[in-house]
């Protein structure tokens, strides 16, 4: 596949080459034809696969399979609260920018480098002794994989290991989640791992406990959008080797049950139901995981089973894992030797998963880059040959009159231009109007729309309730983190929406010191939960992108119509150069979130008698008693305090969002109102070209046509180069 595209690119080359040393060529059509065909070899794109997983579902141990050592740290607590973009490269270096923008290079010590600088600042703090190993921002590795492969130099592709959940402390926490949650708006493949060991919770539907990072959320709103088909998700099952050991108890379970038979007989059939069990539970695992992802809108999920950990033993026992290890992978690999014998190697490397897993994404990465090179090399050719054509034949047609009726034919196409292309202008620009009010309304529908169902009357009601239920559950004595998981879950299932009531009472007496630590960690909770609901709603980015996709595919074939109207007049028609769609990428911060609340004290009283038998004088006598009944939240205050947050933080964002895509609407209209009276300048001027080469000239048909036909020659050999 390399090797097609180097020879289409040295096509090309020759293209360039012939036009250079061409005399019947005007200008404007070589200026032109170098644009193209310099495009091809300056376009560098960039692939990018992200590597998710919302517990620790084995990210690290998984690259390092795919490595075929131990590159990056693998730690079941937090690493690192950055991600690292790894570069598939074979010059090994290490660049790290810090969060104030330095970039540090290493190229000595990389495997041992990665780790300190990995390591999160908060988890690892009492480790950490240099400072130069803080504020990590982004970590860039340069290492090869040892089977992943990229055939091509005209794409780079790129995985992402992304921070993951299991941070320590809420602002890294959140930090994570952010993080991820951008690259993945951004990226062009993911790879979702899950943990065997842990499936059952890890796809549980809307469980937020599980689902830290909203991953299952975000996948489902890129599927959604209309670029779903330039989306790719591997959901990957890790440690499946934990199956045998399930497979196992199932057999076991079965021979507790043969009382009657003896040694003989029950080592036969555990034989027997070895063979028969082998692949149940990953069988069952595999179809777990592919409802789960057709339940969020992926109709046909690839599923792959990897074990990276034994994959990873199995290459480095030598060096690096000790005699434990060593005895684990040697019960493994017997294991598979009763089962199948001679090919139990072969066997084994398949159950591990990790080379059909090498092999899922090499397929990728080839059919997807491979196909798009091909194409733009082709188009980007074609589309040379067809600007020579043109030019040769408007000559042709040019010279193949008498004089006088050339001069004529070419008196009356300015004339034309004249007249006409006013005319023109002005329906053009009239019609981009009205791409823009398009444009710009669909843009307003799908940004209000958005709002409401994010910050909306609704889900502040929500949200609110959200705040009171984390309250009273947190003053009944729950942690916080179980009490956060709890209100969020609630917030998101809209199981809080069952309180109608603006007043929360509920029958527990706190200590004021309690109270106010819930008063202190409300504001918290609730930024958290604001930055979620904001993560989720910046997923418009994907449909405000398609609507400048949109729009750029109206006006091309705006012009496509103007273009065969001027080619029936003057016979050329007017190549329109490709115009960028260029919209900013969108980014919501939350400040600190401002709320006032009070957790008000509510009492009651009884009576109780002061009358004592022996003391007639007492008799009748009552007293009233007060006392601490529990507390109350007053729902409508929260509400208004919400409100008044999301006014003062998001809105103005949202209207910037708004804004600012309205001007690139504008600007992507007016380039093409400009590129158009460019392009009609340019025809009038290679009009008024031909009429004086026609003044001085005596007779040039033989020599054009001779040059035409030369051209038709050199396009059909390239042609047949290419397959076409």
């Amino acid at each position: 596949m390399d090797k097609h595209i180097k020879n289409l690119k040295a096509l090309a080359k020759n293209i360039s080459e012939y036009i250079n040393s061409n005399e019947y060529l005007d200008k404007t059509t070589i200026v032109e034809i170098k644009e193209i065909l310099d495009s091809i070899n300056v376009a560098k794109s960039e692939y990018k696969i992200a590597i998710v997983a919302n517990m620790s579902a084995g990210k690290s141990t998984l690259i390092n399979a795919l490595f075929g050592k131990e590159i990056l740290p693998a730690y079941t607590k937090s690493t690192t609260d950055c991600p690292t973009y790894i570069h598939n490269k074979d010059s090994k270096k290490l660049v790290v920018t810090k969060s104030n923008g330095e970039k540090i290079e290493v190229t000595q010590n990389i495997e041992s480098e990665i780790k300190d600088y990995a390591k999160n600042d908060e988890t690892f703090k009492n480790d950490i002794k240099d400072e130069k190993y803080k504020n990590v921002e982004r970590i860039d590795l340069y290492y090869p994989f040892e089977n992943i492969k990229n055939p091509f130099n005209s794409v780079e592709v790129i995985f992402i290991d992304t921070p993951g959940p299991n941070a320590k402390g809420e602002e890294y926490s959140q930090k994570h989640k952010n993080s991820t949650s951008e690259i993945l708006r951004h990226t062009d493949m993911v790879l979702f791992l899950f943990d065997y060991n842990q499936l059952d919770s890890q796809i549980e539907t809307n469980n937020t406990q599980n689902d830290k990072l909203g991953l299952w959320h975000a996948i489902k709103e890129r599927i959604a959008t209309k670029k779903a088909k330039d989306f790719e998700v591997f959901f990957i099952i890790n440690k499946i080797d934990g199956a045998l050991k399930d497979n196992r108890q199932n057999i076991k379970d079965i021979l507790a049950k043969e009382h009657n038979k003896s040694k003989q007989e029950l080592k036969a059939l555990n034989n027997e139901l070895e063979h028969k069990y082998f692949g149940k539970n990953e069988k069952e695992a595999k179809e777990k995981l592919e409802n789960a992802a057709k339940t969020y809108g992926i109709e046909n999920p690839k599923v792959l089973l990897v074990s990276s950990y034994y994959h990873l033993l199995k290459n480095t026992i030598e060096s690096s894992f000790d005699d434990d290890a060593e005895q684990d992978l040697k019960g493994k690999r017997e294991f598979f030797m009763r089962i199948f014998g001679d090919s139990w190697e072969r066997e084994f490397i398949e159950y591990l998963g990790i080379t059909s897993l090498e092999q899922e994404i090499n397929k990728y990465i080839e059919h997807n880059v491979a196909e798009k090179i091909l194409n733009r090399i082709k188009d980007s050719i074609k589309k040379s040959f067809e600007l020579i054509k043109k030019n040769f034949n408007m000559q042709i047609g040019i010279y193949s009159k008498p004089k006088s009726k050339a001069a004529q034919n070419l008196q009356d196409a300015q004339s034309y231009l004249k007249q006409d292309m006013p005319q023109y202008k002005k329906d053009i620009q009239e019609y981009m109007q009205q791409e823009i009010y398009k444009a710009q309304g669909e843009l307003a529908d799908i940004i209000e729309s958005r709002k409401q169902e994010y910050f909306g009357k609704e889900q502040v009601d929500s949200i609110a309730a959200g705040v009171g239920f984390f309250t009273i559950r947190y003053l009944d004595g729950y942690s916080k983190e179980d009490s956060k998981s709890a209100a969020k879950k609630a917030i998101l299932e809209n199981d809080v929406k069952k309180i109608t009531s603006d007043i929360m009472n509920v029958k527990t007496s706190v200590s004021d010191d309690k109270k106010q630590e819930c008063l202190n960690l409300v504001p918290e909770f609730l930024q958290e939960v604001m930055q979620d609901i904001t993560n989720q709603f910046l997923f418009i980015e994907n449909d405000i992108a398609m609507i400048f996709v949109d729009i750029y595919t109206e006006c091309d074939i705006t012009f496509m119509q103007y273009k065969s109207k001027i080619e029936s007049h003057i016979g050329k028609t007017l190549e329109i150069e490709n115009v960028n769609i260029d919209y900013k990428n969108i980014h919501i911060d939350i400040d600190d979130i401002n709320i006032k609340m009070d957790i008000q004290e509510t009492t009651d009283s009884y009576k109780v008698s002061d009358s004592t038998w022996y003391k007639p004088w007492t008799w009748g006598d009552e007293r009233t008693i007060t006392y601490k009944d529990g507390y109350k939240i007053n729902l409508s205050i929260i509400r208004k305090e919400i409100q008044q947050n999301i006014e003062n933080n998001i809105y103005p964002n949202i209207n910037k969002i708004k804004q600012d895509s309205n001007k690139s609407i504008e600007s992507l209209c007016d380039s093409y109102n400009n590129l158009f009276n460019t392009f009609i300048l340019a025809q009038e001027a290679k009009i008024q070209n031909l009429k004086k080469e026609l003044e001085s000239s005596t007779h040039k048909l033989q020599d054009v046509e001779d040059a035409a036909a030369e051209f038709d020659k050199l396009q059909s050999q390239i042609l047949s180069q290419m397959g076409e």
